[in-house]
């Protein structure tokens, strides 16, 4: 194998049909109607087999090509649903998760940067055709990077994930399974080298696992906070909000693409 004589630095990360800018669109261009993240289903998580499957982002690695994980950043929002003046409408008021562990009390959220060997790497997305087709975000194709809601059943109130919910692939560094915001959005990429190196074939693949959860079940807060300041800006939201969901999630990976030299040069 040639020697590494060229990186091609790039960025990818979670775009998706956003319902918030359908009415107006998300840039100049025309038909965009993508904005950043996965806006999730508001539907409950019924149990541990039924949780959304989320693929964020990724990058195909051809045979023997070297692709190296500089950085990535993890994006996760809740939100409550208000009624606007125009009867029908309702808002979304949207708060960033920020502390690096919160989590509801009947549901959570885990990451996986995961190695995906698809059998046959060079063709189109595998799909499932014993499955109907799905609107976005929800997608029946097990091979791919784009973003989505993985799928084979995408029916209202009747979500069924690809592999029973788990990301499939092998774990890459010790960062297979993630409970917890370690690379928050809001953090810059500029300076930071986790230095991974991947080599292919391969997909590259930044999963995300969501347990939705039940403000009809969730168990209720206390009729008294002792002291309201204290409490995590999660926490805070839920008490004015208590019809408050997981509402967006995001990813994005940044990634040098290693260009190989002919081993007859030199």
């Amino acid at each position: 194998m040639g020697e590494c004589v060229q990186y091609e630095r790039i960025v990818v990360s979670t775009q998706q049909v956003d319902p918030g800018v359908q009415a107006i669109g998300s840039s100049p261009f025309a038909g965009d109607l993508c904005y950043t993240g996965i806006v999730l289903p508001q539907d409950p998580t019924p149990d541990q087999f039924h949780r959304y499957l989320c693929r964020l982002c990724g990058v195909r690695l051809g045979s023997g090509a070297r692709g190296i994980i500089r950085s990535f950043r993890q994006m996760l929002t809740i939100a409550s649903h208000i009624d606007s003046a125009t009867e029908g409408l309702t808002i979304p008021l949207e708060l960033d998760v920020t502390s690096p562990t919160w989590h509801f009390v009947d549901g959570n959220v885990s990451w996986h940067l995961r190695k995906v060997n698809p059998i046959v790497p060079e063709i189109s997305p595998r799909m499932f055709f014993d499955v109907p087709p799905f609107t976005q975000p929800f997608s029946a194709a097990q091979y791919g990077t784009s973003a989505c809601i993985l799928a084979r059943d995408a029916t209202a109130g009747a979500y069924i994930p690809l592999n029973r919910g788990y990301p499939y692939g092998d774990g890459v560094a010790g960062l297979g399974n993630i409970h917890d915001i370690r690379m928050p959005w809001s953090q810059s990429a500029i300076g930071s080298d986790l230095g991974i190196e991947v080599v292919g074939p391969c997909e590259l693949v930044m999963f995300a696992s969501v347990f939705q959860t039940d403000p009809e079940r969730r168990p209720p807060a206390p009729v008294e906070v002792p002291d309201y300041a204290s409490l995590r800006p999660e926490d805070r939201f839920i008490l004015e909000f208590p019809n408050a969901r997981y509402h967006r999630i995001a990813a994005e990976m940044v990634i040098d693409m290693c260009n190989m030299g002919d081993p007859r040069d030199g």
